[in-house]
């Protein structure tokens, strides 16, 4: 299918005077997406501003600026997760504040996300994990409330980069983002992240720079990390068999943060990685393409 990749962006000069200057602000955003793909929202300007955020399925999303040569970027990294959100066309709100203690400037746009067909997979596991012991649902339920705590996480410093690093030394995927899952012939939701090959023992790594927010030995996905790269960007990885860092500690693009397992509910040894963008799941295999970064260089201009 012809995905149209038609994105632009809208020129919007500011009448209000910036440093004895008018700063011209330029919104760059895809106003066509897949639903479960990421995409970049860009707020850029040729003078410096305080600060500007987004709104995007009802989150308030900050993004942080920083000097690129002689203009000043601000990134958003954004989607629709496949078991959230339905076709369909959504606002984009685009905010920028050029002073401290000024008012908002917006722009509101529309994205429309298309339907993407995921096939079904089917799978086998051990039967207390499609329907567990009433002795572990305490647990679980308890495990939902920190995962969630996390992958909610909203910090306005951005780590995260536009390029994302492989999370393992050969990166085979063996279950695709969005797949619905049967279990013992049971239907569950999509998968919401993508599994990876991996033999038990293999290095992962992490694939932006962060903080390491939460790890656990968790019922369903294992021995786990989640990682906060700034902007609402979380990625977490499932199923370690050893866990290589602490809460709290600041993590580098490419440091090894645990070794693959078979932890949890898997079939087989190999490493679970989610990524989520203010708590939409996207698919991991969309930051990992290393033609993803190139994307903002193909949007169009169109100046108002």
């Amino acid at each position: 299918m012809r995905v149209k990749l038609l994105s632009f962006y809208i020129l919007l000069l500011l009448l209000v005077l910036h440093g004895n200057s008018y700063a011209s602000i330029t919104l760059h955003y895809k106003d066509e997406s897949d639903i479960g793909q990421p995409f970049f929202a860009i707020i850029s300007s040729d003078k410096p501003f305080y600060r500007s955020y987004v709104q995007w399925m009802g989150k308030d999303i900050p993004a942080d600026i920083l000097k690129q040569g002689n203009s000043y970027r601000a990134f958003a990294l954004l989607g629709g997760a496949v078991n959230r959100v339905k076709a369909g066309t959504y606002p984009l709100v685009f905010s920028v504040i050029l002073d401290e203690g000024g008012v908002p400037v917006s722009k509101t746009v529309d994205i429309k996300l298309k339907e993407r067909q995921y096939p079904e997979t089917r799978l086998q596991v051990a039967p207390k994990m499609v329907n567990p012991p009433a002795s572990e649902m305490k647990r679980i339920e308890n495990e939902a409330k920190l995962t969630a705590r996390a992958r909610a996480t909203m910090t306005p410093k951005r780590f995260w980069q536009t390029r994302a690093v492989p999370p393992l030394d050969s990166v085979v995927v063996t279950s695709s983002y969005g797949h619905r899952r049967v279990y013992n012939g049971v239907p569950r939701g999509h998968h919401s992240g993508v599994d990876l090959r991996a033999a038990i023992g293999t290095r992962v790594f992490s694939i932006y720079p962060g903080k390491v927010i939460l790890t656990g030995d968790h019922y369903f996905a294992g021995k786990s990390v989640y990682i906060d790269s700034g902007g609402g960007v979380i990625a977490a990885y499932y199923h370690l068999d050893s866990i290589a860092v602490n809460v709290g500690k600041d993590i580098n693009a490419g440091d090894i943060i645990g070794r693959a397992g078979a932890t949890g509910r898997v079939t087989g040894a190999h490493l679970h990685l989610s990524v989520f963008l203010s708590e939409q799941s996207v698919d991991p295999m969309g930051l990992l393409d290393a033609e993803f970064p190139q994307s903002v260089r193909l949007l169009k201009q169109i100046s108002l």
